[in-house]
């Protein structure tokens, strides 16, 4: 038995079987199998779409290294940055973004990239280092913000061919780091600020990102109207 699904047709002339739409006449429009197949069809465009929609969250791994106040202590880490586009134009777009940090501060800032090589020399060699002998003052070093950016040329949709670019934003970030003390002793500390931003984006992928972020304290410690200035370089994938 053929299974169809029935309507009413209120045109006639658009109907194969014209009649009075008064009489309440019924009309084949699709069978059961030629919905199957729509419904088909109608997942793949949705799962296109969807995969569109992935393809514009852009992302870039990199370092990063920063101070507050410039306070004798320097921070470095690893960032990952996010960015969604919210608004594209021709030659240009307003994105969404955040930048996460994770590392750490010490007195020279050395600490973050000596833990990195010593685990690449252990990856390498399947040994251990003995670190028990060594004295390391460090403080994490961490960074949440979220950011609306303006972006031009490259980097600011999917499809432009440009070899260069540039963005700028602001917004808010939750940070911990580090500072040494009158006392010449190191601190940790944390705390919720503006952030502003500028960067460059480069053919082969490379962003290069200064930002300033003042914090929401009127003091840190000994420092007054305290704002961490950051430098991160990374490559986007």
């Amino acid at each position: 038995m053929k299974a169809t699904v029935n309507f009413y047709c209120p045109y006639a002339q658009l109907c194969a079987q014209a009649s009075d739409p008064a009489e309440g006449d019924t009309y084949t429009l699709l069978t059961l199998e030629q919905m199957r197949k729509l419904s088909v069809i109608l997942l793949v465009l949705a799962a296109n779409h969807s995969i569109a929609q992935y393809t514009k969250l852009r992302n870039s791994v990199g370092l990063t290294g920063g101070t507050l106040n410039s306070s004798q202590s320097i921070a470095s880490g690893l960032s990952v940055y996010l960015d969604r586009n919210l608004l594209t134009m021709k030659n240009a777009s307003f994105s969404l973004s955040t930048r996460l940090v994770l590392g750490t501060e010490d007195k020279t800032g050395l600490v973050f990239p000596a833990i990195l090589i010593l685990l690449m020399l252990e990856s390498y060699t399947n040994t251990t280092p003995d670190l028990s002998s060594l004295n390391i003052n460090a403080k994490l070093f961490s960074e949440f913000p979220l950011m609306l950016h303006y972006n031009y040329g490259l980097g600011s949709g999917s499809y432009n061919d440009h070899r260069f670019g540039f963005y700028f934003g602001a917004g808010l970030s939750y940070m911990l780091t580090g500072y040494t003390d009158t006392a010449g002793i190191g601190q940790s500390t944390s705390f919720f600020g503006y952030k502003m931003d500028f960067g460059v984006r480069f053919h082969r992928d490379i962003d290069i990102n200064l930002s300033q972020t003042i914090s929401l304290q009127p003091n840190i410690g000994q420092i007054h109207n305290p704002a961490f200035y950051q430098l991160t370089i990374s490559k986007s994938f």
